[in-house]
C-alpha cells in the first residue's frame, strides 16, 4: 500500500479544489445549519477511511486502492493518480433532504447541481460543456452522477492527456441537511470510465456513524 504526500504542485491542487469548493460555499449561504464538519483521513490495509465528524452527526466512506497520496487538506486525496475530493455543502434552511420522498430528493439534488453549473460559468468564468446527469441507485439511496468537460475540452478541442484539467465528474447524495459530493478531476477524457468506476464503489460504502448525544 502506497500512502505519501502527492508531488502535484500547489497552484495546480488550488485549481481543481477551486472547482469543487467555491460554487459550493455559496450555495450554502443561506443555510441555518452551517456547523462545519470536521474532516479525517485514516490509512487501511485496502485503502483508507474519510470520515465526516459534524456536531450530530458523522458518516464515513471507505476508498480501495493500492496507490493514495495526501495533501495538505484531509479531504482532497490523489487516488490511482486522479485527482479525488470529497466534500459536504449544507442544504438552505436546514433542509432535512434524505428524509424526503425519493421524487424529491432527485428534484433538489438537480437543482442543486444547476446552481453550481451556472456558478462555474456567471462567477468563476469558466468555459464548460456538453453536461451529463444520471441518476444512480446505489443500495436504498439515489446519487446523482453529473459530469461535464472544462476549458479546450468544453468545445471538443480537446481530450487531454498532459496535466490540464478537461473533466469533472462528482457523485452526489442527499445526507441529513447536506449534500456529500465526491468528486473526481480528469486530464484525459478517455479516463471518464475508471473515475467513475472509483466514485460509485466509493459512494457504496458511505455509512452513517453513531449520532452524537
Amino acid at each position: 500500500m502506497l500512502f505519501k504526500k502527492s508531488g502535484f504542485g500547489p497552484l495546480w491542487i488550488s485549481y481543481v479544489l477551486l472547482l469543487g469548493c467555491w460554487p459550493a460555499h455559496c450555495y450554502s449561504q443561506s443555510s441555518d445549519g452551517e456547523a462545519a464538519y470536521h474532516i479525517s483521513f485514516s490509512p487501511s490495509k485496502t485503502g483508507g477511511t474519510v470520515v465526516f465528524s459534524g456536531p450530530k452527526h458523522a458518516l464515513a466512506i471507505d476508498i480501495v486502492s493500492d496507490d493514495i497520496r495526501t495533501t495538505d487538506n484531509p479531504n482532497y486525496l490523489i487516488v490511482d493518480n486522479r485527482p479525488f475530493q470529497a466534500s459536504m455543502v449544507p442544504l438552505p434552511n436546514g433542509i432535512e433532504g434524505s428524509s424526503l420522498p425519493a421524487a424529491r430528493q432527485k428534484e433538489i439534488l438537480k437543482s442543486y447541481v444547476n446552481y453550481e453549473m451556472d456558478y462555474f460559468q456567471k462567477e468563476v468564468k469558466l468555459a464548460t460543456g456538453q453536461l451529463k446527469l444520471e441518476y444512480i441507485p446505489i443500495g436504498d439511496t439515489t446519487f446523482l452522477l453529473w459530469t461535464f468537460h472544462v476549458g479546450p475540452a468544453a468545445t471538443g478541442k480537446s481530450t487531454g492527456g498532459g496535466d490540464t484539467i478537461v473533466g469533472q465528474l462528482y457523485l452526489s447524495v442527499l445526507w441529513h441537511d447536506q449534500v456529500l459530493d465526491l468528486n473526481c478531476a480528469l486530464t484525459d477524457l478517455k479516463d471518464t470510465e475508471k473515475a467513475r468506476a472509483l466514485l460509485v464503489r466509493t459512494a457504496g460504502t458511505l455509512r452513517s456513524l453513531p449520532d452524537k448525544k
